[in-house]
Formats: C-alpha cells, structure tokens, sequence
C-alpha cells in the first residue's frame, strides 16, 4: 500500500481509541479501510498497533469482514487524462511551470481541492466529480496527519487512481500538442528586460522600436517626471526612518516628510522646465503626502505592518531570460509574515482593480506580476499587489489593490471596486507571456514593429514626429 494511503488510515484507525465513539466507527465501510490497512505486510503499522486496534474493535463489538475487501473507486479515467493534461500543457514549454502553479497555490493557503477545481475551470473541464473527491480526500488524509500537502501529493494521487483504470477501457482523449521544451540558450542582443519595457511594448511595438532599437530621440525628462522621481526619492527616505508609524505623533510624520520633500525636489530641481514648475509641483507634493500618511496611518492602525525596503532591487532569472527592476516598496504583515508589494503613481492610472486585473490578462501590465515573481522567488509569500496613486493633491489616496487568491472569479469589467482579487494562475500566464515576449524581441527575427491603434496614446509620445506610420487623430469638433 502507497505511504500516503498507509499513513492516512493509519491516522482514521487511531479514531477508535477516542471516547466516545465516533459513529462512523461503526460502519462497514470504515471496518473494511481497517482490515484493509491491518492485511498483508505492512511495516508502517506496528505489531503493538495491530494488536491494539484489533482489541478495541473487539471490544466495541465491530467484526472485520470475512470477504475480500472491496476494490478501491478508480476515477474517470478520461477526465484524470484531462487534468494531468491540462497540468502538462501550462508548462507550455517549460517543464517547471506545473510545480510553479501549484507551488503557487499551496503558498497563498489553498487546498488541494481549491486547486483542482481551479484547474478544471482553467480548463473549462466539467463533470468531473471524481477528481474532485480524490483532492478532498487527499486533503483530508493531511489535516488527519497534520501536515500540508505537497504538489507531488496531488500528481502521485491523480496518476494512481488513473492506473487503477483498466486499460485500454477508455479512449484516449483528444489533447492538443505539447511544445517541446526548449534548450536554455543564451539569448542574442539585448542581454535583459524590464516590466516596463515590456509594457511600453504592449502599448505600442513601434515605440518600443524607437526607444530601444533606434536610440534616435533622446527623450529630456520633463516636469512631470522629475516629480515623479523626486517623490519617490523623498518616500524612500522617510520609510528608511519609519519602518513603522503607529505609536509616532503625527507631527512628528508629517515634519519629517516635509523635510525630505524639500530635499529630494531640491536635489531634482534642475529637470524642472522652470522656477514656476518647480514650486508648483513641490507644493503639490506636499499636499499629497498629507493625504499619504493619512491613509498610512489608517492602514497600519487596521493592521500593523512593517515597511521592508524601498527602492529593492528585483533582479531575476525567468526561464534563462535576465529581468531587472526595482519595487517601489513592500511591507511585511506583523500577523501573518506575508508581504504587500506597492508600485508609486504619480500619473495617470486604472480606474478599479477589475479594469488593473484585465489588463494583466490581456498582457498589456507586466509590472505587478513582474513584482510578484520577484518576491516570491526570494521566498515571500505575497498577499496582495497594489498601485497607489500619487498624483492629485485634492483627492485621498486610495491604492487599487488586488489579493492574490487560489482561485479568484471571472472579472466584472463593470465594477469599480479599488479592491479585487487577482487568481495564481493568472499571474502564471503574465510570467509564461513576460518570457515570450522577452525571448520574441531578443532574437532579433522581428520583421516589423506594428504602431498602436490607439491615437490618443500618440499626443504626448517623444517619438510621434518621427513616426510615419502613427494612426490618424481623431476629429475634434471646433467650438464657434
């Protein structure tokens, strides 16, 4: 009998030994798991034990069957196929991509019942009960031994009841191709990548020409970026200072982020176009750190936090391809240890977490994924992804904010919640298209670089005047 098996009724027998009973004890069916774990040659079961047990049930007046026990339910085995297909072809091509989903999954807390079902969503399998009731027991032979069960678990589980199938019984199900998985190789031209590079190429390929092929317009920092980094500067420094806030006077906080507002927008001062510029925008940073250590303090009088870095390098090797980032700040839970990545905005962004999580799927946002691989590859487990908006000085802050979940539901493109859940998975297909893209763009093999459609993207572009092949702007009706 299989270890996993073994333990499991092993653990269901020692039931007997409490007072008072429990009344599925009695059963047939649970005096059939016993004879069937007490049979043959068992190692894993002493001879003190057997006799132990035996004992008890005499005692309780249960007799072990004189027949055979009966054979074990084997699944579907046309659905088992299914899943450990469906498994296969996430790896795409990259063998590791199984283990990473469901090592995903088993991060964030799931079960190995909360895993499969997302799978067969996933996958769009359906009537599959069976499997369903082979990750519910499995779970429940790993809360009877107190343990938390392992992707090699769920496999050897899925793939033994699929043995048991007679063969040949069932045809095989039509499975579409699996690529075979490339050799690592080193990559031509450009030797790394950044999240945003990728989204620039999202936005528009021709841009991401022109700025990283070309190098023909040197894109001068404006006002507007110098703000940003001149805030991002003075954040740094404050949280270097104050990891943590609850117990500081509020004065205290907001004196000592003046102070560094000053002195970052001082030491940034020269990218401003003018003196106007320059004081206006300054002004405007120290309005919205108001608002920032307001909603700071909410924040940590709901649940206390750590800040853990700043500014944290994030370089990491997915699938032989180099990215390279930096994260804007991560906090750590003081209850739970899990940690919150944050990116600053100071511009334009997404209105909810239904329309940020929609265009992680549409792989037009890579840099949120992009953190979270990063920090889960140094052995965080991230709780949750959220951009927090630095740009309007009259407004609160209000991150939008997604929870990483096992299995999250299908995004309401209507809802303007700024909090949502964002699924493993999904993060998984944002890492498997981040490699593509990078792989596609350092071959080198690209024959041409398409513009956007979107006109609107083009108004603030560095590169429009050099580019022929732009869209049209729309028309614009002229006010009399």
């Amino acid at each position: 009998m299989e270890a996993l098996v073994r333990r499991s009724l092993i653990a269901l027998v020692g039931a007997t030994l409490q007072s008072p009973v429990p009344r599925y004890v009695k059963s047939p069916a649970f005096a059939r798991r016993v004879e069937t774990a007490l049979s043959g040659s068992n190692d894993g079961v002493p001879a003190a034990l057997r006799d132990a047990i035996a004992a008890r049930l005499a005692q309780l007046k249960i007799p072990l069957p004189a027949e055979p026990p009966l054979p074990p339910r084997t699944a579907d085995a046309r659905a088992l196929r299914a899943v450990l297909a469906t498994l296969r072809l996430l790896a795409s091509r990259n063998a590791a991509v199984p283990e990473r989903v469901l090592q995903a999954y088993r991060a964030q807390g799931a079960t190995a019942c909360e895993v499969v079902t997302a799978v067969l969503a996933e996958s769009g399998l359906s009537a599959a009960s069976e499997i369903v009731q082979v990750a519910r027991a499995l779970d429940q032979a790993s809360r009877l031994l107190d343990h938390t069960w392992q992707p090699e678990d769920l496999r050897l589980a899925l793939a033994r009841e699929l043995a048991a199938e007679a063969r040949g019984s069932v045809p095989e199900p039509e499975v579409p191709p699996i690529a075979a998985a490339e050799a690592q190789r080193p990559l031509p031209g450009r030797r790394h990548f950044s999240a945003s590079s990728l989204n620039l190429y999202a936005e528009c390929p021709r841009k991401w020409y022109f700025r990283y092929l070309c190098g023909a317009v040197e894109d001068k920092p404006t006002s507007a970026s110098a703000y940003g980094t001149a805030f991002h500067a003075a954040l740094e420094a404050f949280h270097r200072v104050y990891s943590r806030v609850e117990g500081v006077a509020v004065r205290e906080l907001e004196l000592r982020l003046e102070g560094e507002i000053n002195t970052a927008f001082e030491q940034h001062r020269i990218h401003f176009g003018s003196e106007v510029e320059f004081r206006l925008n300054r002004r405007r940073a120290q309005r919205t750190a108001k608002k920032y250590l307001a909603w700071l303090r909410a924040r940590a009088e709901k649940e206390p936090f750590e800040v853990i870095g700043c500014e944290l390098k994030a370089d990491i090797n997915l699938d032989g391809v180099e990215f390279r980032g930096y994260i804007d700040r991560v906090d750590r839970d003081a209850k739970t240890g899990r940690v919150t990545v944050f990116d600053y905005k100071t511009g334009s962004i997404v209105e909810s977490a239904a329309e940020y999580r929609s265009r992680i799927n549409e792989c037009k946002e890579f840099q949120l994924p992009y953190y979270y691989w990063a920090r889960t590859s140094v052995g965080d487990t991230v709780r949750s992804l959220a951009l927090v908006p630095l740009r309007e000085a009259h407004l609160d802050v209000q991150p939008i904010e997604l929870e990483v979940v096992p299995s999250a539901p299908p995004v309401r493109a209507r809802g303007d919640a700024r909090r949502g859940v964002i699924g493993a998975i999904e993060l998984e297909r944002a890492r498997t298209a981040m490699v593509e893209i990078a792989r596609r763009l350092a071959a080198g093999t690209t024959p041409y670089f398409e513009p956007t459609n979107d006109a609107s993207s083009c108004r603030h572009c560095v590169y429009a005047p050099s580019c022929r092949e732009k869209p049209a702007p729309s028309v614009q009706p002229f006010a009399r």
